[in-house]
């Protein structure tokens, strides 16, 4: 997704005549791009420590440049990964809390319907007793399940 797409996204999302489920399925596809951004930022972090541990194999002589990848790796994009982890931060306490009423307004089978939860599970929810969206995502980690 690029920046423009995501910005479009989050553009519908914010506006007043946005339904609840429009809103889910925005904020649903929003958390999953940001988490693929995360994903990318720690694979590229993780080849320069594999690179590094290459270079400790011929310590002393290359441990100025081991050391500098290993620092490389750690400030690797860490502006843009902690913002990552603040927006997922906030949509894990809106979708914890449902603060916009979602399982509300759309009722469980709606919601279950955005979130592909298996029939066979979701039966088996409702006879759990689960009645919030963090018992559907959270607890028993139903969403995708379809």
């Amino acid at each position: 997704m690029t920046p423009n797409q995501a910005v479009t996204l989050m553009g519908i999302a914010l506006k007043p005549t946005t339904t609840h489920r429009t809103s889910l399925i925005v904020i649903r596809r929003m958390a999953r791009h940001f988490c693929e951004s995360a994903e990318a930022i720690h694979d590229e972090r993780q080849l320069l420590r594999r690179e590094a541990a290459v270079l400790r194999q011929f310590e002393p002589f290359t441990k100025q440049q081991a050391d500098a990848l290993e620092q490389q790796a750690k400030d690797h994009r860490d502006t843009e990964l902690e913002g990552i982890r603040e927006i997922l931060r906030a949509f894990g306490q809106s979708l914890l809390r449902d603060s916009d009423g979602y399982l509300v307004a759309l009722g469980f089978d709606t919601v279950c319907d955005l979130l592909n939860v298996n029939t066979v599970e979701r039966e088996q929810a409702r006879r759990d007793g689960v009645d919030d969206l963090s018992g559907l995502i959270f607890v028993h980690n139903l969403e995708d399940s379809a």
